[in-house]
């Protein structure tokens, strides 16, 4: 918006969550939970990297469960087909693997390094083109971009958040199709599968970027090799995120809750054990439920 004073839908979220920290309206109430699932948990994910103060006697918590697509920190991606996760780079033509060409029907589907492709880290996918909300509180912030962008990014590590993730969310029709599958709507354009082939190989892309990228600001050292190129043997890169900050004390990172057998149904995940400790903390304490937990720590 150009207007002096831009409102944005995450405005809304704020005066929320401003309310409901309102101690004298609320005095008892003493944790605010925002949850979200599928499209809600894209929204959610990218308003947590910025959500607004508030009183600190009331705790506030992410529920994030089976988005389509994530916000990355940094602009480098895992590239599909490649055995582990331990590697990643700058995309180029060279990743886009022969399934890409045409899809389960044999129809064109990515055959060339598309605009999308080379805009895989714009806005909502990472931090190029900033535009809305955040454009704004990078315009306004009394710090310089760079140091603005480091404080957002070490907070949002150390945001109390819980990944609640269906074991069975792994269909991609476009690309392993078969009679009736449906795969919910799944973003499949290029910004999207550079993160992976569906939502469950998503998620740990995912992990593994929150992970690599938490190590790196413990010790910039640390950071794993990347290839630019497939083909090629790695090379290293050094991101420029954190590197004229000091790191913050050691912190535990996001948490995770994995719900075996369960595709992408958002019915289900409320219903199951994981997704009532989730969000009403019932039962949390279950021998089967601490199982399935994980908590992402930096080694």
């Amino acid at each position: 918006s150009n207007l002096p004073n831009p409102f944005y839908s995450y405005d809304v979220y704020n005066l929320l969550l401003a309310h409901l920290s309102d101690t004298t309206a609320f005095p008892n109430l003493s944790e605010v939970v925002f949850a979200g699932f599928s499209a809600g948990a894209q929204t959610l994910l990218r308003y947590s990297l910025l959500p607004s103060t508030h009183n600190s006697a009331v705790h506030v918590r992410f529920v994030i469960s089976d988005p389509s697509t994530y916000l990355y920190l940094d602009e480098l991606r895992y590239p599909p087909n490649l055995s582990g996760v331990s590697q990643r780079g700058v995309p180029n033509v060279s990743w886009l693997p022969p399934a890409w060409k045409f899809d389960s029907n044999g129809q064109p589907w990515i055959d060339h390094w598309s605009q999308e492709c080379s805009q895989y880290n714009s806005w909502r996918y990472g931090f190029d083109g900033l535009n809305g909300y955040i454009a704004h509180r990078f315009k306004t912030s009394e710090t310089n971009a760079d140091d603005f962008k480091s404080s957002l990014i070490a907070g949002f590590l150390q945001r109390d958040m819980l990944h609640v993730v269906g074991l069975a969310d792994s269909f991609n029709c476009k690309l392993k199709g078969f009679p009736g599958c449906n795969d919910n709507e799944l973003a499949t354009y290029c910004q999207a599968m550079l993160q992976g082939d569906d939502r469950l190989d998503r998620f740990f892309k995912y992990r593994r970027h929150l992970l690599d990228l938490a190590s790196y600001l413990y010790n910039p050292n640390s950071y794993p090799n990347t290839i630019h190129n497939i083909n090629s043997s790695s090379q290293s890169h050094k991101s420029p995120i954190f590197s004229n900050s000091p790191p913050p004390p050691l912190f535990p990172l996001h948490s995770v809750l994995y719900v075996p057998q369960l595709g992408h149904d958002p019915t289900a995940m409320v219903r199951s054990s994981q997704g009532r400790c989730a969000l009403f903390g019932f039962r949390c304490d279950d021998r089967q439920l601490l199982h399935l937990k994980e908590d992402l720590m930096v080694s």
